[in-house]
């Protein structure tokens, strides 16, 4: 509710920023909104993303997908309370199109303090001819350690 009452968290941003010119240089901007789901908890979010590097997103079908939507659904925390692991919640995404990017995949966040987590869980590729090695689906693992500068 920052931007008025009931309204969605906004991010507008870029990933992919490469410095090699047609290998790392996606350029890719993106706007998510997500909202919380009152009552029960967890969160939806929904956006769209746009690849400014056409070479990079021209597919194995030599078609140029530049665009997209993106999307996910978090479930509400389940507390577990123990020492070492103090919440868990599952996720999906998915980010359209046939391209190096396209992607969906569901995973289980573990919270083991209030400043780390790692969230976990396979992707499936909707381009695997354009993945390393042609695979079409890869094991992901991301580890969070949030540092809070304001208490140090």
């Amino acid at each position: 509710s920052s931007l008025f009452a009931g309204s969605p968290g906004v991010s507008v941003g870029i990933f992919g920023v490469g410095f090699k010119k047609n290998v790392s240089d996606y350029n890719v901007a993106h706007l998510v909104l997500q909202k919380s789901i009152p009552g029960i908890g967890g969160s939806v979010a929904i956006g769209a993303y746009h690849g400014f590097n056409k070479t990079l997103f021209t597919n194995t079908d030599g078609d140029v997908v530049q665009s997209g939507a993106l999307a996910a659904v978090t479930s509400p925390d389940i507390e577990i309370g123990r020492k070492g692991l103090k919440k868990v919640n599952f996720v999906a995404d998915v980010q359209t199109g046939k391209n190096a990017y396209g992607a969906w995949g569901i995973g289980a966040g573990f919270y083991f303090a209030e400043n780390v987590s790692l969230l976990t869980g396979p992707v499936f590729f909707f381009d695997k001819k354009a993945q390393p090695g042609g695979s079409d689906t890869l094991w992901s693992l991301q580890l969070d350690i949030d540092i809070p500068f304001d208490k140090l």
